[in-house]
């Protein structure tokens, strides 16, 4: 009976032993675990700050270059009298951190704090920046010539946790000079309704504001439209209607080479200028109008502190419907209507017109003033009946008179246009 009672008392330690251990055990990977949640939860929390981080950083550039700045003016400002930092390569940074600076470059955004982290971003070019030998000499160019740039947001938490995402931005390409606004006017179309002024001090020119070439007056998309505009303008060439090399003559032009022109391809066309064939698809035009709306800055002529904008603050109105403007209206930017765009006497405007919905413009009445960019009328409400997918025929009349003038410019278009839309977003990616 004693032997008995012996062995059941060793078994019963021997069992307390192991529980006590497999207790011990199970704390452990408790603590542990919760170590190790607690390390991902501040991992993906300083991911979350470097990414808010970079879209701060983002508005931030649209800013600066809504008011004047330019991307080479951004990229010597980062370089900091010095060289910009490889930024391919995480070592570049020299364990900066959202709080610390360990390059010799200056921050686009110098340490701010958001939520419980903090981050700061660095700027640099993209990595694919023309002529560049290798990705590391792409970022490390001080002088842009793609419209390119890239970000890299360093974000660190309390605790340690760090984090660095980057971002390749592009300037919006919607609008820029040449290809994407191949005119003074833009008319794509398989026709086009054209009433011009009778005027005789009235003068639409592509000679460049800024001595950037010359651009067509009226840019079309098949020979039938050209020749109908050419008719109405015949006897105000070449004072009223006007451009240079390589543009004389009637200074109109149908931008779309024979290849790209659904609505006529037989005819033989070889533009001099061949401009974006995306400004005759509806879907493209859609997105664009979506674009243009959700950074609008106004939606209504009856807004609370309502604006045209100015040179040295522009703004985006897109207006869903018809807008008419009274005489001697003025302002700068962006104006998006989907309704008929109307103009009553004289206004004076630098930037982009954009008539997409009815594909209606209307200019009456006299006066004074000008417009010094591009304005684009496209009728995606009622698409091309022979295939939907593409525009149908605009309308563009202009009964102005008096001392006016439209003119191509370039820089409007980079500065008052492209500048003032959001940088688009090309590459995302987690870089620690």
């Amino acid at each position: 009976m004693t032997d008995q009672q012996g062995a059941a008392l060793v078994f019963a330690l021997l069992a307390f032993v192991l529980l006590t251990v497999l207790g011990l055990a199970v704390l452990q990977n408790s603590v542990a675990s919760l170590r190790v949640s607690g390390m991902d939860r501040l991992s993906k929390g300083a991911r979350s700050v470097a990414a808010a981080g970079a879209e701060y950083a983002r508005e931030t550039l649209r800013a600066q270059l809504r008011a004047g700045a330019t991307l080479n003016q951004k990229l010597l400002d980062a370089a900091n009298n010095g060289d910009l930092i490889d930024a391919t390569v995480y070592s570049a940074l020299n364990g900066s951190t959202g709080l610390s600076n360990a390059t010799t470059n200056k921050p686009l955004i110098a340490p701010t704090s958001f939520a419980s982290g903090t981050f700061q971003v660095f700027l640099t070019n993209d990595r694919t920046e023309p002529g560049a030998l290798t990705q590391a000499a792409s970022v490390k160019s001080k002088t842009d010539t793609n419209n390119r740039i890239m970000i890299t947001s360093v974000a660190s938490m309390p605790g340690g946790a760090l984090a660095a995402v980057q971002e390749q931005l592009k300037v919006f390409d919607a609008f820029l000079a040449g290809r994407s606004m191949p005119g003074v006017l833009v008319l794509p179309g398989p026709s086009v309704n054209f009433g011009t002024f009778s005027s005789n001090a009235r003068q639409v020119t592509g000679v460049d504001v800024g001595g950037s070439g010359c651009f067509p007056t009226v840019a079309v998309t098949t020979n039938a439209a050209r020749a109908l505009v050419d008719a109405a303008i015949v006897d105000k060439r070449p004072t009223s209607y006007q451009s240079c090399l390589p543009f004389t003559g009637t200074a109109t032009e149908n931008f779309l080479p024979t290849a790209d022109n659904p609505y006529d391809p037989v005819s033989a066309n070889v533009p001099l200028l061949v401009g974006d064939p995306r400004l005759i698809r509806v879907k493209y035009l859609k997105q664009l109008v979506k674009s243009v709306t959700e950074a609008a800055d106004f939606h209504s002529l009856s807004d609370p502190g309502f604006t045209g904008g100015s040179t040295s603050n522009p703004k985006i109105i897109a207006i869903d419907g018809d807008a008419s403007f009274p005489n001697n209206w003025t302002g700068a930017g962006i104006i998006l209507v989907t309704g008929a765009l109307k103009f009553n006497g004289g206004f004076q405007y630098d930037g982009l017109m954009l008539a997409i919905g009815t594909g209606s413009y209307e200019h009456t009445g006299n006066g004074p003033g000008w417009m010094r960019g591009t304005t684009l009328v496209a009728n995606i409400k009622t698409p091309w009946a022979t295939n939907p997918e593409y525009v149908g025929i605009p309308s563009y009349k202009d009964d102005g008179g008096g001392n006016s003038l439209m003119q191509y410019s370039t820089t409007n278009l980079n500065r008052y246009a492209a500048a003032v839309m959001p940088l688009q977003l090309l590459t995302f990616q987690q870089f620690r």
